[in-house]
């Protein structure tokens, strides 16, 4: 089976971005020649390797990737997202760990990933809490995760390594997995149009 190819997690909102290797790329403006006018933002830890991309808002956006990296940016709208911040999971070496996928809904934050750990902020990255453990999701790595709202309700959904899929009702505190695999093939990207209908992709079409 294929691997998913680092670095190539693209989110598009109301201003777009593009996460890649090591970088976050900005594109804000039209462009008559190549459509979109690039800006390429730096960030600090050029040694890590980002995967994802989520904007909470029009001025703050997180990324992550490898070395145990979870960055946000306070000024995504304003000036493109030129300054980031490293935020610390609060793990036991926490450089160890390899982030693949970030959530957001308001001030809540999920990041998921090796191990088939998934950790959870309530208040915007200030403090972190292991909501799924290794042990209990028993998979080795949650390659994407989608917050689905709807109303006052909010679920999230992971996908993973050979065709793993669970999902909370609870905004994380209690995780259930969904059904019978389909494939055992590794799942990369899921995405939600509500709480009821929904699509993943992955290794072997």
């Amino acid at each position: 089976m294929g691997g998913r190819p680092e670095g190539s997690r693209a989110k598009s909102v109301a201003s777009w971005w593009w996460v890649v290797v090591g970088t976050v790329l900005h594109r804000a403006a039209l462009s008559s020649a190549f459509g979109f006018a690039p800006e390429q933002t730096a960030i600090d830890d050029s040694s890590a390797d980002l995967y994802d991309f989520d904007r909470v808002s029009t001025d703050v956006a997180w990324a992550v990737g490898s070395q145990g990296a979870i960055l946000k940016t306070t000024n995504a709208l304003e000036i493109g997202g030129l300054t980031w911040t490293a935020v610390s999971s609060g793990l036991q070496n926490p450089t160890r760990y390899v982030w693949r996928t970030v959530g957001t809904s308001g001030t809540l934050v999920w990041v998921a990933g090796q191990d088939g750990i998934v950790i959870h902020s309530s208040n915007n990255g200030l403090t972190w809490t292991e909501q799924l453990s290794s042990a209990d999701a028993a998979v080795a790595n949650w390659n994407d995760i989608e917050v689905v709202e709807e109303g006052t309700e909010v679920m999230l959904v992971v996908v993973g390594d050979a065709g793993k899929v669970m999902y909370s009702n609870d905004k994380g505190t209690n995780w259930v997995e969904k059904g019978a695999r389909r494939t055992n093939g590794n799942l990369y990207a899921v995405k939600f149009t509500s709480l009821l209908n929904g699509w993943a992709v992955g290794a072997d079409g």
